[in-house]
Formats: structure tokens, C-alpha cells, sequence
């Protein structure tokens, strides 16, 4: 195949095997873009019935564990907004995804003011 040579990611043994501190994070989160879109569309499809009322309790997980993929790029804010009002904009859940847009919009406010004002 055409293109540059370069080193196999795994000849440079970067994932960690002692102590394997990382263990957590696979149950957690698969990092990629097909892994954010798949957590998006099950959280729109189970949990945000209950987001609005359920979303500041801890021992109920309702909230849509997307922050680490919009972190790393893996979805956008944009991605969110359209996919979850062409899901939900009217209907019986229309309130709770409305609560989650502005949650979404205030997670990017804040992004933006800890950047332009560190």
C-alpha cells in the first residue's frame, strides 16, 4: 500500500500492563468517533426520559457520559444539537431534551470562558 513508512503504535508498548492503571477506563469509555456516536444514540434512546429530573442524582446514571468524547473531538456539540432535536424536538420528551441542549450549551460556555480567560 502507497505511503510513508513509519513504526507500529504497538512496537512502542505504550499501554501501561504494571500497574495496569487504565483498567477502569475500558468499562468506562471506548475512545472514537463510531463510539461517541453509539453512546449519543443510546443515551437518547434510554436515559434522557429521565434526564431532566434524575440528572443532578448521583446513584442514578442518567446523564449522557459524552464529555470525554467532546473533549477529544470524537463528536461536536453541533452533532449533539441536531441529532438529539431531530430525535426529540417535539413529543413527551421534548422538556428533558431541552434541559440536556442547555446543559450541553453551558459545558461549551464554560469551555470557552476557561480558554479566552485562563
Amino acid at each position: 500500500r502507497p505511503g510513508i513508512d513509519s513504526d507500529d503504535l504497538r512496537d512502542w508498548q505504550l499501554l501501561p500492563t504494571d500497574p495496569d492503571w487504565s483498567g477502569g477506563f475500558r468499562e468506562t469509555w471506548e475512545p472514537g468517533e463510531a463510539s461517541a456516536h453509539a453512546r449519543l444514540e443510546a443515551f437518547l434512546a434510554e436515559d434522557l426520559p429521565d434526564y431532566a429530573a434524575e440528572r443532578d442524582r448521583p446513584d442514578r446514571a442518567v446523564t449522557s457520559r459524552l464529555s470525554p468524547h467532546l473533549r477529544w473531538g470524537e463528536i461536536s456539540p453541533h452533532e449533539i444539537w441536531h441529532q438529539t432535536n431531530a430525535r426529540h424536538a417535539q413529543g413527551p420528551h421534548a422538556n428533558a431534551a431541552q434541559k440536556f441542549l442547555a446543559e450541553v450549551g453551558w459545558r461549551e460556555f464554560a469551555w470557552h470562558i476557561l480558554f479566552h480567560f485562563p
